[in-house]
C-alpha cells in the first residue's frame, strides 16, 4: 500500500468516528456545558431530561418520544462510524 493511501484512510477513519460521536453525544450537550461552568447537579438534570425527559430531582418519569429521538440519534451517530469506515477501507 502506498503512502498516501495509509494517511488517507487514517483521515477518513478519524474523520467519520469524530463525526459519529458527536452526533451520537448531541443530546448531551447542553447539559455537559452545564457541567464545565460549575452547575453540576443542574447539568445533570439538562442530560437525563434531553436523552430521556426525566428529572431525576423533580422526580419526573421518562418520556418514551424522548427516549427513542435519542436512541435514533445515537444509532445515526454509530451509522455515521460505519459507513466511513468501510469507506476508509475501500481506499
Amino acid at each position: 500500500m502506498s503512502s498516501w493511501r495509509k494517511w488517507a484512510r487514517l483521515g477518513v477513519g478519524l474523520s467519520g468516528k469524530l463525526i459519529g460521536a458527536g452526533i451520537a453525544l448531541s443530546p448531551t450537550f447542553r447539559g455537559l456545558q452545564q457541567v464545565f461552568k460549575g452547575d453540576v447537579t443542574g447539568g445533570f438534570d439538562s442530560i437525563a431530561f434531553d436523552t430521556t425527559g426525566a428529572i431525576p430531582s423533580k422526580g419526573q418519569p421518562p418520556g418514551l418520544e424522548i427516549v427513542a429521538r435519542t436512541a435514533v440519534t445515537v444509532v445515526a451517530g454509530v451509522l455515521v462510524m460505519k459507513l466511513f469506515g468501510f469507506v476508509a477501507r475501500r481506499i
